[in-house]
Order: C-alpha cells, then sequence, then structure tokens
C-alpha cells in the first residue's frame, strides 16, 4: 500500500510543478497542495488545451 502511496504523492507534485511552471499558479498558494489529484489534473489539463490552441 505504501507503494500506492508513492505513486500518488510523486503524480501530485508533478503536476503541481507544471502548473507553477505554467504560472497558472504560485508557489505561495497553499491551496494548490490541498486538491485532489483529480482536480490538479483537470487544471493540467485546460493548460495544455490553451497552450495549444494559442500555437495554432
Amino acid at each position: 500500500m505504501a507503494y500506492l502511496r508513492k505513486a500518488l504523492d510523486k503524480q501530485k507534485t508533478f503536476l503541481i510543478n507544471q502548473l507553477i511552471e505554467a504560472g497558472a499558479v504560485d508557489h505561495t498558494d497553499h491551496n494548490i497542495y490541498k486538491k485532489t489529484i483529480t482536480e490538479l489534473e483537470q487544471e493540467y489539463k485546460l493548460i495544455h488545451k490553451h497552450k495549444e490552441n494559442s500555437s495554432v
């Protein structure tokens, strides 16, 4: 079970870092760390969709 928790934490960290690097959130916004992986994935997808549309 610890393996699953580690994998989820790693995925969550990745998503948070991607959102910070994209400028979607500020690293001082502590609410981002309280979001679920599903919420983070939705924001991540919106950012990528927006990037794809703006590069066309």
